[in-house]
């Protein structure tokens, strides 16, 4: 294996010139950079990662954190888009992301100081208590896809999920639907929450009445969920003409009951989703459903969590645009 002492040797430059050099700190002249650069390329040197941690105290690895509740952890149709722009972007900046499921605080704390991260993406269902650990330890956070409300500042990538629902809603009340269903995801959600504000504020503007009976919770936001929550919602005693789902998931669970009472999507009830995932487009019938750009939410988490670890103290909300697509479930 090629060391510093080799490149040192055959360049002619000290041993601690070219640590410095090779891990861009402290100075040096510009003759003698030229000099290991053109020799450790001689010579294809690759950097010993633990020995350069020791020497800058960073190891360039993230943790990517996700909330017990997303599972499948890996394969997730929204999550998953996340976390693979994620590990590109941190790649091209010279970092490796490390995605674990977080069942508690003390796991996720002990995990993070063992592995030696220089920070911490959350994604979804952020529980503030956790934030709270990794900030008392000066652990680097951005979360993606959820708000809290904590004292500490935080940096933020988020959808527009207010104005996304907002969109859907009204699009339904200009198909002429007066009663729509919302399927919600887990209450402790901020990302569900703004969608419900969304729904309430759609209702409010164009003078149709707030029915709580047409909101139905479910703590786990998938498939079975949006099946039961449907079902609910048929079962009521004036069911609504369509529902709004917060995400994909229950949204095709809610087409997959509905089809099951012998009832046709849109023709006896329209569906509407929220993510966009791969799926939706390919169902049957293709979802309606209010598109966001997940491959820019990872990339951004990445850019705001390395502008901390360079240095900055600066903290962004960054809310993301969502735009409706209109297919065949409405």
């Amino acid at each position: 294996m090629v060391t510093i002492k080799d490149i040192a040797r055959l360049s002619g430059v000290s041993k601690s010139t070219v640590a410095r050099i090779l891990s861009n700190s402290g100075s040096y002249s510009n003759e003698s950079k030229e000099k290991v650069l053109k020799v450790a390329k001689e010579l294809n040197y690759k950097p010993n990662t633990l020995a350069r941690a020791m020497i800058t105290k960073k190891t360039n690895n993230i943790g990517f954190v996700l909330h017990s509740r997303i599972h499948p952890l890996i394969s997730h149709p929204f999550f998953a888009s996340i976390v693979a722009s994620a590990v590109g972007a941190a790649t091209r900046q010279g970092y490796s992301i490390m995605v674990f499921n977080d069942k508690d605080i003390q796991n996720s704390l002990e995990n993070i100081q063992q592995k030696k991260l220089d920070g911490i993406i959350l994604a979804g269902y952020v529980d503030k208590r956790i934030v709270q650990e990794f900030k008392a330890n000066d652990i680097p956070v951005v979360l993606v896809n959820d708000l809290i409300d904590i004292k500490f500042e935080t940096s933020y990538v988020i959808n527009d999920d207010f104005d996304g629902c907002f969109q859907a809603i009204n699009y339904l009340l200009d198909l002429g639907h007066k009663t729509i269903g919302f399927i919600h995801g887990p209450k402790d959600s901020q990302s569900y929450h703004a969608r419900f504000l969304g729904y309430r504020e759609a209702l409010k503007l164009r003078q149709i009445e707030y029915d709580g009976k047409y909101v139905v919770f479910q703590d786990v936001p998938n498939i079975e969920g949006g099946m039961n929550a449907a079902k609910q919602l048929i079962t009521a005693e004036k069911p609504p003409t369509a529902i709004f789902a917060g995400n994909d998931m229950m949204a095709i669970g809610a087409i997959k009951e509905i089809k099951s009472q012998g009832l046709q999507v849109p023709g006896d009830m329209a569906i509407v989703g929220f993510d966009d995932i791969e799926f939706s487009s390919i169902y049957e019938p293709s979802l309606t459903t209010v598109r966001t750009d997940r491959k820019l939410m990872g990339e951004i988490a990445v850019q705001e969590l390395i502008k901390q670890l360079d240095g900055s103290d600066e903290v962004n909300v960054i809310k993301l645009p969502t735009e409706l697509i209109i297919r065949e479930s409405t």
